[in-house]
């Protein structure tokens, strides 16, 4: 399935070496055996504040989405570090790998929280209304140049990526799997400055 994606790519920080080993292993859980890591951005100074932190993670998006448009690609699968794969994974992805080849998309996440609610489509497939996290995408490239002016076009810093993607799905084709399939492992959160889990939404 994941032949269908251009390339996937994984946001990784140069010093979260052991992230970036778990990952790995949740891509060998998938059958994923070549993704591009792509370093990060992070904030300058050693002590920054919450909206540095913010900032850097939506310069880091924006930059592999701006790399996935200069080099050509039609469309990405996109992952945080902190991704891991549910273990009823494999039943759900063919219906989204069938869903992405037969019809036109924008966005599709793999794990999303939403915060209305979505509007079933199709089985296991759901119209995204409004949700939050970037953990686990996938873009087109007709949706580069839309999304990267929205980005950039931000006057408020402290937006966090997935608030500006989410103020943009409603109104254009933007869809999830349901259940997820993949959530966020338990860590400390740069964003948050503590440790967050997200189990409790799990199901």
């Amino acid at each position: 399935m994941f032949n269908f994606f251009s390339k996937t790519i994984v946001i990784n920080r140069d010093t979260d070496t052991e992230r970036l080993v778990d990952f790995s292993k949740e891509m060998e859980f998938a059958n994923i055996t070549n993704f591009l890591r792509f370093p990060a951005i992070i904030p300058k100074e050693v002590n920054y504040a919450r909206w540095e932190v913010v900032s850097a993670c939506r310069m880091s998006h924006l930059s592999v989405i701006q790399y996935a448009k200069d080099n050509g690609l039609e469309s990405i699968l996109v992952f945080e570090d902190d991704a891991i794969f549910e273990k009823n994974f494999h039943v759900y992805v063919e219906k989204v790998y069938d869903f992405i080849q037969n019809n036109i998309w924008d966005m599709f996440y793999l794990g999303l929280n939403h915060v209305k609610p979505p509007i079933p489509v199709k089985d296991n497939i759901n119209k995204v209304v409004t949700g939050y996290t970037t953990h686990a995408y996938a873009m087109h490239s007709r949706y580069y140049d839309y999304i990267l002016e929205k980005i950039l076009n931000e006057k408020e810093k402290e937006k966090a990526i997935d608030v500006i993607f989410s103020e943009n799905h409603e109104k254009n084709n933007v869809f999830s799997v349901n259940p997820r399939i993949v959530y966020q492992r338990p860590s400390y959160s740069s964003i948050e400055q503590s440790f967050v889990s997200y189990d409790h939404i799990r199901g």
